[in-house]
């Protein structure tokens, strides 16, 4: 290809368009949804992927379909995000792990479309809407098995303003240091809610009201876990639910059951 211009001129190398990769045919259509509802419920599960290579997976999403219903889930082995949805039709049971590349890029390729045909073929999930397709290659081995995490019988339960909660561990981010010292937390029946963060550069406490059903607990989580969380949620209050000072615990909008995050406590040394 020569290009030029005035005194100018390139000549570029090219290569055969035979060459050039093709799309790889999907007869079968798995299930349809609404590209704005995905892109929903990527943006609430994408930033759970753990940023390491692993054999489980770890680094991609999980597309689930079962019965009529639509589930993302991701997960780095320290927190895990789920949303569901229900979607048109009876489906066939199936799983696919999609990369976080490919997830990012179908909410960038299908910023406008609105309903999407999702078809599988070997290795491939494709995406097609009214304009765009996009083809993702899906990842090799297995996902956890992350219905066996998900938490239940958590007797204690807050209802918090999610605002003031994140305003409230942006700041005590601000001295957890570089090491990541985490977050104690104070809940007590009488509504009281105590945040303390001791750092390198300082110390942080803070006292929130919120309503809480429960027996006094002290617990530690990473803040930037549970700000991640709250950055992506909607409704005004969040339900924190908790067992005890070391098992997992569920947070999630106070009226949605469609989306809930399972984040692990930190261990305290005290």
């Amino acid at each position: 290809m020569k290009i030029s211009s005035g005194n100018i001129s390139f000549r570029l190398a090219g290569l055969d368009p035979k060459d050039f990769p093709r799309f790889s045919e999907a007869k079968e259509e798995v299930f349809s949804v609404n590209g704005s509802l995905l892109k929903k419920m990527i943006k609430r599960v994408s930033f759970c992927t753990s940023s390491q290579q692993s054999s489980m997976n770890l680094h991609g999403v999980l597309f689930e379909v079962e019965k009529s219903v639509l589930r993302l889930v991701a997960t780095d082995g320290h927190r895990l995000a789920l949303y569901q949805s229900e979607i048109e039709g009876v489906l066939k049971p199936a799983q696919w792990v999609l990369p976080k590349k490919g997830v990012m890029e179908i909410r960038r390729v299908f910023g406008e479309e609105g309903k999407l045909n999702i078809k599988s073929k070997e290795n491939l999930l494709h995406f097609e809407g009214e304009k765009s397709l996009l083809s993702v290659r899906l990842l090799e081995g297995g996902f956890p098995e992350y219905k066996y995490v998900l938490p239940s019988g958590l007797d204690n339960k807050a209802i918090i303003d999610r605002e003031i909660f994140l305003r409230a561990l942006r700041r005590a981010s601000v001295f957890s240091g570089e090491k990541g010292e985490g977050v104690k937390m104070n809940f007590s029946p009488d509504g009281r809610f105590e945040l303390q963060v001791e750092g390198p550069s300082g110390e942080y406490r803070e006292g929130l009201n919120i309503q809480y059903e429960g027996f006094p607990l002290r617990i530690m989580f990473n803040a930037h876990y549970l700000i991640e969380a709250l950055n992506v949620m909607e409704e005004e209050r969040v339900r924190f639910e908790l067992r005890d000072s070391e098992s997992a615990a569920l947070l999630r909008e106070e009226k949605n059951d469609a989306y809930l995050y399972v984040v692990m406590p930190m261990r305290m040394l005290e």
